[in-house]
């Protein structure tokens, strides 16, 4: 729970900067604006907003984009005015809330914030007329309480099971240090030590964050209710379903999830995060290889080749095999089957070999570009267009007589032989173990998905009920549910998995088939979570439900 309160404090700071450095933003006059907004034209005052107007216009989206999913009293008094009772007045967002909530909280950003500060106060006849909030300040402040929302969210499941074992007594007490009091206060310094030395689950930078994240007043110490606000469930919020831990008859397939409900969720994160690095590995080889290819020759054609020893239009998985073998390499005969079956995957939805060659674990020309070429690239984008190799061929050869920086097709396989050398047959032979191993280990992570009991009955419900809380609306829209690339995103670092933009891309590349499209169909996460073809696929479930009580049952 801390690490996840960390990681996305670093974020809400980001939005906190960003709104600040807004040159129409006026901190003084915002909290103002913000209450002749929510007033509807009715009346206002401008020293605080109902907690309860406020809240129907943020889901409204009367002042323009509503928030998504929208956001109960509940958690918006949490959020927003960090209580855990609604007051008798149904709360009000004032002007100490509102600072808490824009200000930036990081030392380093300690001159923006005074900048901020020490802008222009508003005049009395700017405060007795209706003014409105700029469209960018509009958008930047709801963006800024989306985040918010989005992390208490995510942290619902820890909030649940911590409350099984502590109170927030027991935790404040911790992070107060021995010889505390409920009466005494934590420090920085307490709290750092209790992070870093006690738990040793955060780093340096990650302990000043999470006080930052429950020091949200400035004042430099904390109290119990402070810790309260982080970690205590929200009551009807938080609450979930127990029928499977009270003996259910069956376990209710289309049950929605919410963010943070299961760690089911957090399991096909840490799946998502390894194939992202999985690719990444893979596109490095690549690029090692390309480095030694001549410029002038075709490597999809070359390779082909090079492969195809019997010219008879395919390639066979023995043949990668015994490639691999001739060179003094140990990938096995089923490690290659599960590469061709993972190349295989790659090709778009309803792409397969040329007519007369569809015999399984057989490879075109189409899958060897998959395997050389750069992902994302111009290349590979033209080649998944083709209903055939010729076609693949025809398409590259365009693109290399319009653009000089694609590759040259002249002599392939003759030229790649003569000048590539040693040098690039090594290259590639190491390409090739990085995607075989890269393709084992992704379908050893699948396999493991599997086996967990949630999964185990019907993978893709439980698959499709457990992301749902990614997609835009939160709610499970049978097929039309999608999922934004920053939802992904912000989901994947909440939940311990630091990608770089290059991973993350490669990643999101993989789910939208290379479309350059910022959301995706939720069955596209499903299809690379769970791919239902060839023999290597089938051979992975039956040992893994063959391995399990449950799922020997279900045999």
């Amino acid at each position: 729970l801390f690490r996840a309160a960390a990681m996305g404090e670093n974020l809400i700071e980001q939005r906190r900067v960003y709104l600040c450095k807004d040159p129409a933003f006026s901190l003084h006059a915002a909290l103002a604006m913000l209450a002749s907004a929510a007033a509807g034209g009715g009346s206002w005052v401008p020293d605080h907003v109902p907690l309860l107007d406020l809240q129907e216009w943020l889901n409204g989206g009367n002042g323009g984009l509503p928030l998504c999913p929208s956001a109960t009293a509940e958690e918006l008094l949490r959020v927003l005015l960090r209580k855990r009772q609604m007051p008798v007045d149904g709360g009000q967002f004032r002007h100490a809330d509102f600072l808490a909530l824009a200000l930036p909280r990081d030392a380093i950003h300690q001159e923006l914030r005074q900048q901020t500060v020490a802008g222009c106060l508003p005049g009395p006849a700017m405060l007795g007329v209706s003014f409105q909030l700029s469209p960018s300040v509009l958008l930047s402040l709801k963006r800024l309480i989306e985040e918010e929302l989005c992390l208490l969210r995510h942290m619902r499941e820890c909030r649940r099971e911590l409350a099984l074992h502590l109170r927030p007594a027991d935790v404040f007490l911790l992070l107060c240090g021995p010889a505390s009091s409920l009466c005494a206060s934590c420090t920085a310094t307490s709290v750092n030590n209790f992070a870093m030395d006690a738990s040793g689950a955060l780093t340096e930078q990650q302990a000043g964050a999470l006080f930052r994240r429950l020091d949200a007043k400035g004042a430099g110490t904390l109290t119990l209710e402070d810790v309260a606000v982080l970690i205590e469930p929200l009551g009807a919020t938080d609450q979930i379903s127990h029928t499977l831990s009270e003996g259910g008859d069956e376990p209710n397939k289309t049950r929605v999830h919410s963010i943070g409900e299961a760690s089911e969720l957090s399991i096909v994160l840490a799946v998502l995060a390894q194939l992202a690095r999985l690719d990444s590995g893979i596109e490095a080889a690549k690029s090692r290889f390309r480095m030694q290819t001549s410029p002038s020759a075709c490597a999809p054609e070359a390779v082909f080749a090079l492969l195809d020893e019997e010219r008879r239009g395919y390639i066979r998985t023995a043949d990668v095999w015994q490639h691999l073998k001739r060179a003094g390499r140990k990938t096995t005969l089923f490690e290659a089957r599960i590469l061709a079956e993972a190349l295989a995957l790659e090709r778009p939805p309803g792409g397969t070999l040329n007519p007369s060659d569809s015999t399984e674990h057989h490879l075109s020309l189409r899958d060897i570009c998959t395997l050389v070429l750069p992902r994302p690239s111009s290349e590979l984008r033209a080649i998944r267009k083709a209903d055939s190799d010729q076609e693949a061929v025809d398409a590259l050869r365009r693109l290399a007589a319009t653009d000089l920086r694609h590759v040259r097709l002249a002599g392939a396989a003759p030229e790649y032989e003569a000048r590539a050398g040693v040098t690039a047959r090594k290259s590639f032979c190491d390409l090739l173990e990085a995607a075989t191993a890269a393709a084992v280990t992704a379908a050893g992570q699948r396999k493991e998905l599997l086996r967990h009991p949630p999964f185990v009955l019907d993978p893709e419900c439980t698959l499709l009920a457990v992301l749902v809380p990614l997609t835009d609306g939160g709610e499970m829209a049978k097929h039309a549910a999608t999922v934004r690339s920053e939802s992904l995103r912000v989901a994947l670092k909440l939940n311990g998995h630091q990608l770089s933009d290059r991973e993350f891309d490669l990643l999101w590349n993989r789910i939208t088939n290379d479309d350059g499209s910022l959301s995706a169909p939720l069955q596209a996460l499903v299809r690379i979570l769970i791919p239902n073809s060839g023999v290597c696929t089938r051979e992975l479930k039956w040992k893994q439900t063959t391995g399990t009580s449950v799922g020997a049952r279900c045999l």
